[in-house]
């Protein structure tokens, strides 16, 4: 019997080192071990948020997966790691080679000791919001009936994006 595939929504994002290069890799890395990547997003330029380090490229995709969600969320962190993400002693935000956040999984909303969907912030951040719009605009956000659109028009954050002209692919 064949597993039922879930669609999740995933924010990803680089600052350190080749950005783009960095992003590329984890797109391949998530369609070739995790799902299916069905939809990929521009990618944007954003300034780091919450802390002084060097500006990001960020983008949002679309992964098919029959994984359930807290064993999807195991396998981004190890992926993360081993495209080269440490995690540091200190507190709060720092620069990164890459990021990955898992923002929603189907409409459902959970929390457990170590992950919380939809994610708890991404309403906040207009890097999450602004790429998410573009595959997945007309979606509801899960406790909401707003759109992902409509979420983008009430953000309160006030960063300035500009689209790279650069594209992310699966080959």
């Amino acid at each position: 019997m064949k597993k039922a595939t879930q669609n999740t929504f995933l924010s990803l994002g680089s600052n350190l080192d080749n950005k783009f290069d960095n992003l590329q890799l984890a797109v391949r890395a998530i369609d070739n071990t995790l799902g299916d990547v069905k939809k990929i997003s521009s990618l944007y330029a954003s300034p780091a948020l919450g802390f002084d380090g060097a500006p990001f490229y960020n983008l949002c995709i679309e992964v098919a997966t029959q994984l359930k969600a807290t064993e999807f969320l195991e396998k981004l962190l190890e992926l993360e790691l081993i495209l080269g993400r440490t995690r540091g002693h200190k507190k709060g935000y720092q620069d990164r080679t890459i990021d990955i956040d898992l923002l929603l999984y189907e409409n459902k909303t959970f929390e457990t000791a170590v992950l919380k969907v939809p994610h708890p912030r991404m309403l906040e951040r207009k890097f999450v919001l602004l790429p998410l719009s573009e595959i997945a605009g007309e979606m509801h956000y899960p406790t909401s009936d707003k759109t992902i659109q409509e979420c983008l028009n009430a953000c309160p954050d006030v960063s300035q994006l500009q689209k790279v002209a650069k594209k992310i692919t699966l080959r």
